[in-house]
């Protein structure tokens, strides 16, 4: 099986370029395309997914599959998996949550839509073991506090509260300055060092696990 991810920034396709080799070993393989936002996301998907069912329905790649991610950040999560739904169904592909509808029980799908509760740093507090492994002077006792104990539930950004959690650290503390001009290149160099660690079956964030299960059940 090739499977080809949409996510809307760069950070969130590096930690997939390291994480997915747990989930998808050869002879499986995968593409990450960066669409550097959600709302261009949300612009050349239908086009995107139109190209693919072509693929897929009509021109032989019977092994091609296609895996959308998205922030919620503010949004409803509800809404923005129903409006990712509707642009695949509308192009022709099936999308899990509509093969189980039909099916009444697990059934081979084509699309997997996934939404990230909140943004991507939420998986990084789901599983504090790999940011210690990839960060080693971030220990156990930063992540006690208890508004992080629950990853897709963090107030106030999540990328915000790993940024103060590595600054308690040492780490990215020319990012701590409001004046700096650095912008957010400290979430892609944590990205990647943290995605290598990632465990598929030891994070404690709900839409991670939904991500893994979903993945698991594409290539099934």
């Amino acid at each position: 099986m090739h499977v080809e991810f949409f996510v809307e920034e760069f950070s969130a396709k590096l930690a997939l370029d390291a994480f997915l080799h747990h989930l998808l070993p050869p002879p499986h393989s995968f593409e990450v395309f960066n669409m550097n936002s959600k709302e261009q996301l949300f612009i050349k998907l239908p086009q995107r997914l139109q190209g693919y069912a072509t693929m897929i329905n009509t021109g032989g790649y019977n092994d091609l599959r296609v895996v959308v991610l998205v922030d919620r950040d503010d949004d409803d999560c509800r809404d923005l998996k129903q409006q990712l739904d509707a642009i695949a169904a509308g192009n022709n592909l099936v999308t899990k949550t509509e093969a189980e509808r039909l099916a009444g029980a697990p059934a081979p799908f084509q699309v997997l839509n996934r939404v990230v509760c909140e943004e991507l740093e939420s998986w990084f507090f789901g599983d504090p073991e790999a940011v210690t492994k990839a960060f080693e002077r971030v220990g156990d006792s930063h992540f006690r506090k208890t508004d992080l104990r629950a990853p897709d539930a963090i107030v106030g950004g999540t990328a915000q509260a790993l940024l103060r959690t590595f600054n308690k650290a040492g780490y990215f503390k020319e990012y701590a300055n409001p004046k700096h001009k650095l912008g957010n290149r400290w979430k892609a160099d944590a990205a990647k060092a943290i995605g290598e660690h990632l465990h598929p079956d030891r994070n404690e964030s709900p839409s991670f696990r939904a991500l893994v299960e979903g993945i698991r059940s594409l290539i099934a």
